[in-house]
């Protein structure tokens, strides 16, 4: 059985945490437009509804509108969480510069007089000790974006279900948008003014006579 070398674990472990935050933070291109789609067909289906043709249309059409807007907001809440951790902030935790480090092994140098076992040993105890801590930090950290980034997902996807819910009374509502129009298009097109304007005018020409050497009178053909 070979001995766990727990100082690598550790290493690879920060190593893991670190790739792990850099993956969650690329994931979320896909989520931002998601939601940028959903709030411009939100805004479509609210800016293009007809809200005078029919009662009971126009309550079903606002309900499912607020609950659309409801988790849409949430979902836009859970985003801002996941990228700032709003009201606080996310603070990750890294090793030390190389610098720091080398100037802590001399310190360590000069404390144990050059005996280089003991040097690098408590330098490693040292490193060690960071690795723990910034494990830990980031692993909260990553956690906690993971978190709120399915939370963000469920509620988008609650949205995008209104929103195919929401097609169905806005496409009957579309349709007695078309009809309303044809009807008035009928009214103008037929409206009295077009009827009088639509008359041919009708040319009445004066009859030319001539009077005979007998007195009758004849009428002349016109040209």
């Amino acid at each position: 059985m070979t001995d766990f070398d727990y100082f690598n674990f550790c290493k690879e472990q920060y190593s893991n945490e670190v790739n792990r935050k850099n993956e969650i933070s690329n994931s979320l291109s896909t989520t931002i437009g998601l939601i940028s789609a959903l709030v411009v067909a939100a805004y479509y289906l609210i800016t293009a509804f007809d809200y005078s043709i029919n009662l009971l249309l126009t309550i079903i059409h606002i309900i499912l509108l607020a609950i659309v807007l409801v988790y849409l907001s949430r979902s836009t809440i859970q985003l801002i969480k996941f990228f700032s951790n709003f009201p606080k902030s996310y603070t990750y935790a890294y090793l030390e510069n190389s610098d720091e480090l080398d100037e802590y092994r001399k310190k360590l140098i000069l404390y144990h007089q050059d005996v280089t076992a003991e040097v690098d040993k408590d330098l490693q105890t040292h490193i060690l000790d960071y690795l723990v801590q910034a494990n830990t930090i980031n692993q909260k950290n990553n956690d906690k974006k993971i978190k709120h980034r399915v939370r963000c997902h469920n509620h988008m996807i609650v949205a995008f279900i209104g929103i195919c819910s929401l097609l169905i009374p806005f496409g009957i509502n579309y349709g007695m948008q078309c009809t309303k129009k044809k009807i008035q298009q009928i009214e103008i097109v037929n409206s009295p003014e077009n009827k009088i304007s639509n008359q041919k005018s009708v040319r009445i020409c004066p009859v030319k006579t001539k009077k005979t050497k007998e007195g009758k009178v004849n009428r002349l053909p016109h040209h």
